[in-house]
């Protein structure tokens, strides 16, 4: 059994997410004694001794935009008024990575990925084969790089947020086709239970693949006590969040679903103790908050003052936006890294579920 790689982590500021039910860990690699990443929900069952592949779904989404909002107050909990109250909002906006960059990171991970497999002694159907095949035809296909519709770009502007990781853009390799989130494939985002993959596994006549990356490019950090019981606190609670650069892999978003030709699914997904971070700055961070923000803010806070002076709660609200400049050498250079070590320890797992006794 090969090792794999992974890199270290420099600096962590994770959510913990919910996970799935039933799942377990995988065993640590005991050449490299290295603690696995990835969890497993399913039953691996059906890999055992398999070793023909196809790859028929395989994703890198990029996370341009990230938002982090904290309140707090001078007492009463969360969602309560009180006699003084702050909310702070850090938006991040990536620039300097185009579709074009986006399309070669892509593009080097899956032949990373396949050659992975290769080395660990599975047989990986050609590209042609898995795009020729009718049940694959059918499905539901879409741009590379395509992000949100009219309709959930009003609600973005509406929350203030993505709803959907696949309003972000989305790459598939060159000569894959990205598949479409239509009803019949809406579950596939980016690691959920498809409905419509096991057709072409059926079809195929082998275990087929869906691989999902999330590239995330920043990480927040909150004031430990905003949000929290100040029924007895007098003290006024300022809110504060701040921002900094960490490209990393996102947690639960990121790794793979196996499917056999039978219908049964296992998932490897990456976990909230994540060692797949940069170790480095990718870029400038520029502060670019928009006019519109600052006279938002501004309104709140006189809206505040006024209520103040007649008994009522005073606000304290702000929002600013950071720019995160990449130099875009670096940032490819960084996220091919993160790939191609989550990728090693992606295929370790298959073989090992494959060689299992």
């Amino acid at each position: 059994m090969k090792t794999y790689q992974k890199l270290l982590i420099t600096s962590a500021i994770t959510a913990l997410l919910a996970g799935c039910g039933g799942n377990n860990t995988l065993p640590q690699n005991t050449e490299s004694g290295t603690k696995p990443a990835f969890s497993t929900g399913g039953d691996p069952s059906f890999l055992k001794g398999d070793t023909q592949i196809a790859i028929a779904s395989f994703r890198v989404v990029f996370i341009t935009e990230g938002q982090k909002m904290q309140a707090a107050a001078d007492k009463g909990r969360w969602g309560s008024s009180g006699k003084a109250s702050s909310t702070a909002t850090v938006k991040t906006k990536l620039t300097g990575v185009d579709s074009q960059l986006m399309q070669q990171i892509t593009d080097q991970a899956y032949t990373n990925f396949s050659q992975n497999l290769v080395q660990q002694g599975f047989s990986v159907l050609p590209l042609q084969q898995v795009t020729s095949n009718a049940a694959f035809k059918e499905l539901d296909k879409r741009d590379n790089g395509q992000v949100s519709s009219t309709i959930n770009s009003a609600k973005e502007m509406l929350m203030g947020k993505k709803s959907s990781l696949n309003e972000y853009p989305v790459y598939s390799p060159t000569g894959l086709p990205l598949l479409a989130e239509s009803f019949l494939c809406k579950q596939i985002e980016p690691l959920f239970k498809s409905i419509c993959l096991p057709k072409v596994a059926s079809a195929l006549g082998m275990t087929t693949l869906h691989v999902a990356y999330v590239v995330d490019f920043s990480s927040f950090e909150s004031s430990a006590r905003a949000g929290m019981n100040y029924a007895t606190d007098s003290i006024y609670a300022n809110a504060k969040v701040s921002t900094g650069q960490n490209l990393h892999l996102k947690p639960q978003n990121t790794g793979i679903v196996a499917i056999n030709n039978k219908g049964k699914e296992v998932a490897l997904y990456l976990n909230p103790d994540n060692p797949y971070q940069g170790a480095r700055a990718f870029g400038e961070s520029v502060e670019a908050t928009s006019s519109t923000d600052k006279a938002v803010s501004g309104f709140k806070n006189a809206l505040g003052a006024l209520s103040a002076v007649s008994g009522g709660t005073a606000r304290s609200d702000s929002t600013i936006t950071y720019e995160m400049q990449a130099q875009p050498k670096i940032y490819q250079a960084m996220v091919n890294d993160l790939l191609k070590a989550s990728s090693n320890e992606l295929v370790w797992g298959l073989e090992y579920f494959r060689n299992k006794p």
